[in-house]
């Protein structure tokens, strides 16, 4: 599981990663005739407990070595990674803090662009790290991407739900009809678990389906 995020996309999972205590209110609120919540263990007037974001700017990608596929989620036709004017998919963002200095944080996008690879080696496709463009070699990168590996493309959509509290937890599901290179509709699904802690990714499953549709 890979994310190549673009300067906007970084500020967002900045803003993000702040616990509670880093974004208290300073002066009260004026609730009006809004409804009072009991806030644990307080204070009275608490910053955002519950983030939400929309229209949040990314490029992805998983990949599947026990069964060589790869899949990146992307533009491949006049891609803004390779000087095209496309622009990345958008998803959504939700993201709650618990009483305990946790979170949960909830993602997802619906049509995104997708592809499968019949690959899994990530540095063919030009990712040379694991965040960030800084990460991707662009050469590499957009003369893969239509390249003779590809097998099949169409829009998909997935859900992630990651959990920090020390380590982070993160789960990643895709799903989509894809119209595949050599004819005929395969059905894709992806499901990605990983833990991440100090910015290293140890994968605990990567499985990548594809199976034709009748």
């Amino acid at each position: 599981m890979r994310t190549i995020a673009l300067a906007g996309t970084l500020l967002v999972a900045a803003t993000l990663t702040m616990s509670c205590s880093d974004v208290w209110l300073t002066a009260p609120v004026d609730r009006g005739s809004h409804p009072a919540f009991d806030f644990t263990s307080g204070p009275s007037n608490p910053g955002p407990i519950v983030v939400r974001l929309a229209g949040v700017e990314l490029a992805h990608v998983d990949n599947d070595p026990s069964r060589g596929l790869m899949m990146i989620q992307t533009p491949t036709s006049n891609n803004p990674l390779c000087g095209g004017t496309a622009s990345l998919d958008q998803f959504d963002i939700q993201r709650v803090v618990t009483p305990n200095g946790g979170a949960v944080g909830h993602q997802v996008g619906t049509d995104q662009n997708t592809a499968v690879y019949g690959t899994a080696d990530l540095g063919e496709a030009g990712f040379t790290g694991v965040f960030g463009t800084e990460n991707l070699d662009p050469v590499v990168f957009c003369g893969f991407i239509n390249g003779p590996k590809k097998i099949a493309e169409g829009p998909a959509r997935w859900e992630q739900i990651g959990q920090s509290n020390g380590a982070n937890t993160i789960e990643r599901r895709t799903e989509g009809l894809l119209t595949a290179v050599a004819g005929g509709t395969l059905h894709l699904t992806d499901r990605q678990v990983v833990s991440v802690r100090d910015g290293v990714i140890v994968p605990i499953v990567e499985d990548i389906l594809l199976n034709p549709v009748p």
